[in-house]
């Protein structure tokens, strides 16, 4: 085996394997990677995370409706979420609260902790001031009522995806 002395570099196709100077790191999660892959350009990539497979879907075609969003990717669970974000390294994040296996807000504080420079979005049929504090203080950046108009979650997603 050759060992290279250079800096951490990002293997070209993944956020989960790096080179390092003993060769390469499998399962190493960096920001910096994610952000390396992350699009600068005009199509905004987003992750959808919910357990109802209704919901992923009519999401998936409400969002993509949009010419310059596209969903990178589909998560039943949080755990799930937070492997295809590390993975797909997308531009925000929308998170349902109660899943399987995670909820949103595990894989929120998980997520913020990895990737703190990517919005989160929870859109939950769950509220109150309560579980919005909870929210903010795991690193969701907006929390969307399920109930509420559409055009309030597209405004939400436009300005967090403006201001990243």
């Amino acid at each position: 085996m050759v060992l290279v002395s250079q800096p951490l570099i990002l293997a070209p196709e993944s956020c989960t394997l790096a080179y390092s100077p003993g060769g390469i790191v499998p399962g190493l999660l960096r920001h910096e990677n994610c952000n390396n892959k992350r699009n600068l350009g005009y199509v905004k990539r987003l992750l959808i995370v919910d357990d109802s497979s209704a919901i992923r879907h009519s999401l998936r075609v409400l969002l993509e409706s949009r010419p310059d969003w596209e969903i990178c990717g589909e998560a039943e669970n949080g755990r799930e979420g937070v492997d295809k974000a590390m993975a797909l390294c997308p531009d925000l994040v929308v998170l349902d609260l109660s899943m399987p296996v995670m909820n949103g807000l595990q894989a929120a504080r998980e997520l913020h902790h990895l990737l703190p420079s990517v919005p989160l979005i929870m859109f939950t049929s769950f509220g109150g001031a309560e579980l919005e504090h909870e929210a903010l203080a795991s690193g969701i950046a907006a929390v969307k009522s399920k109930s509420e108009s559409l055009e309030s979650l597209y405004g939400s997603i436009q300005d967090l995806l403006n201001a990243a």
